[in-house]
């Protein structure tokens, strides 16, 4: 469960909301909030968003 911890920490880094995370990618913030209980894994192009929108890398999130 890497991203889920991984978005968790890099959002709250950056003092983001779950809702302000979600607008920045085009998500909701149920989806989000399941990503970070790691209920759900976002697919590669969402995964994309994810790092550029919390300033750092795909590979990043996922180790």
């Amino acid at each position: 469960m890497g991203i889920a911890r991984n978005v968790l920490k890099c959002r709250n880094a950056l003092n983001l909301t779950q809702e302000e995370l979600a607008n920045k990618v085009g998500a909701t913030q149920v989806f989000i909030s399941h990503i970070e209980k790691g209920y759900k894994i976002p697919g590669l192009e969402l995964t994309k968003r994810i790092a550029e929108a919390l300033e750092t890398t795909v590979d990043e999130l996922i180790s």
